[in-house]
């Protein structure tokens, strides 16, 4: 995808690149730090870890789904997101550590993520939204 089909893409901001790929790495990073982390949202969505940021730098600093800038905004608008909602896993353990996983997780502002919180995102939606691998800028276009 080119920069000008992706509406999160400014001239100043850098394309989103290999989203899926760094993501496994950093999961790969705190599971070997933290073997015993069955939830790895617990460790990306505190402010003051290294992973938090580590995680934002993934999405270079900006909301997987509108590309507000985090410098634009301060760092207390943005924040760790289930893509998919917790209340679409089960009420369990399992249920917690399935939607606590990497690969469920992406960065968003406020308005993004709260505004999304009640939606349930189900096939063949969830791989047509997916901010990581950019089908969400084929659903919506640059005028």
């Amino acid at each position: 995808m080119t920069r000008d089909k992706d509406y999160r893409n400014t001239e100043y901001c850098p394309v989103m690149d290999r989203v899926e790929e760094q993501k496994k790495t950093l999961e790969k990073e705190i599971r070997s730090e933290y073997s015993r982390t069955k939830i790895v949202y617990n460790k990306v969505s505190n402010r003051n870890s290294v992973y938090h940021k580590k995680f934002a730098q993934i999405y270079n600093n900006k909301c997987a789904y509108c590309g507000a800038l985090w410098g634009l905004l301060p760092v207390e608008s943005f924040e760790v997101d289930h893509f998919l909602n917790e209340a679409s896993f089960p009420n369990t353990t399992e249920g917690r550590i399935e939607a606590g996983k990497m690969i469920n997780l992406t960065w968003s502002c406020i308005s993004c993520n709260r505004g999304k919180c009640g939606i349930m995102i189900k096939p063949p939606y969830d791989d047509l939204l997916n901010v990581d691998n950019g089908n969400i800028a084929t659903v919506f276009s640059v005028c």
